[in-house]
């Protein structure tokens, strides 16, 4: 029986180490605890801080009305036959169809019904960056409502839609 009194000799070790072990994390355990109430803590004011970080990204800074106004009141209802130079078109997004709007007299000519807008209109898409202005809402000859915004967020050089 020399083989089962070895094996109870390797137990014992084994035993005494996994007990040692055991003592050494019972010493370490509140340690442990305070680390992971820290962790969670912090982790918790993170995700409020961000939440009401992102609350107040969903307001524009200025009014919409304002840069409409302005817009109305020095070009009017101008449309794009009306203009000198007949190479301006603005750019813009459609936020709803994800597709860019270049707004322009070609445009216009190749397909009015989507861009239907007068020079006051496109101006006020292309210049509303989420962050300053709401969305401009407007709706094409087709009767889609469009949500537009600069044009630039999406592109920023307008020419590579030319390719």
């Amino acid at each position: 029986m020399k083989v089962i009194d070895d094996d109870k000799e390797k137990l014992d070790q084994v035993e005494i180490i996994l007990k040692s072990q055991r003592n050494k994390f019972k010493k370490k355990r509140p340690c442990v605890y305070f680390w992971t109430i820290i962790g969670l803590g912090l982790g918790t004011l993170f995700a409020l801080f961000s939440i009401f970080q992102y609350k107040s990204l969903n307001f524009a800074i200025y009014n919409r009305k304002v840069l409409d106004d302005l817009t109305k009141k020095y070009l009017g209802y101008t449309t794009w036959d009306k203009l000198l130079v007949k190479s301006l078109f603005t750019p813009s997004f459609d936020y709803n169809s994800k597709t860019p709007r270049f707004y322009g007299e070609y445009f216009k000519k190749e397909d009015p019904g989507r861009y239907n807008a007068t020079l006051n209109q496109a101006i006020a898409a292309s210049a509303s960056s989420p962050v300053a202005f709401d969305p401009l809402t407007l709706y094409n000859g087709f009767g889609i409502r469009e949500e537009l915004i600069d044009g630039g967020l999406i592109c920023n050089s307008p020419s590579l839609y030319a390719f």
